[in-house]
C-alpha cells in the first residue's frame, strides 16, 4: 500500500494541474501488483471484477492538507461487492484521468495512471457489501 504520483501523473500535475478534475478511482491489490511511478493502467490486474464493483467518477478540489496542499475527493462515493462470493483482498485505490500524455505519444485523450493511494487496512471484498470513502478521506499530495 503506497501512495504515489505516476511519471503520468507528474507530467498531467506539472501542465494542467489537479484541482477541480474530475477522475476516475478503482481498488486494486498492490501487495501484488506493486505500482510504480513508470506504470500505466495495465500494469493493474488484480481490480475485483464481481458485477456490482464500479469504479467510480470523484472530483478532487485544491486543499491544504495539515500543512501540505495537495487535492482531496469533494464529495462521499461507495464502491458495491455485495455480489463477490469469494475472499479476495484490495489495498490501494488507483487514480486514473483521460489527457492526451506527450510521454506515451498520444494522439488524443487516453485514460491514464496519474496516481495511487494507500488504504489504512487491507480489506477482504468477499467480507463487505460496500466500501464507503467519505468526502476528504482520499487525498493526494506532493512530498
Amino acid at each position: 500500500m503506497q501512495d504515489i504520483i505516476t511519471d503520468l501523473g507528474e507530467e498531467q500535475l506539472i501542465k494542467r494541474g489537479y484541482d477541480a478534475i474530475t477522475v476516475t478511482v478503482g481498488v486494486y491489490l498492490d501487495s501484488t501488483d506493486t505500482i510504480t511511478e513508470s506504470d500505466d493502467l495495465g500494469a493493474i490486474t488484480t481490480e475485483p471484477t464481481n458485477t456490482n464493483y464500479a469504479t467510480a467518477s470523484v472530483t478532487f478540489s485544491a486543499a491544504d492538507l495539515s500543512g501540505d496542499w495537495g487535492v482531496d475527493n469533494d464529495a462521499s462515493f461507495s464502491f458495491d461487492f455485495s455480489d463477490q462470493t469469494s475472499s479476495q483482498d484490495v489495498d490501494t485505490f488507483y487514480v486514473e484521468y483521460s489527457f492526451t500524455a506527450a510521454d506515451t505519444g498520444d494522439g488524443s485523450a487516453t485514460a491514464h495512471l496519474i496516481a495511487t493511494v494507500g488504504m489504512t487496512q487491507a480489506r477482504d471484498i468477499g467480507s463487505i457489501d460496500t466500501l464507503d470513502v467519505a468526502a476528504g478521506d482520499l487525498s493526494i499530495t506532493v512530498s
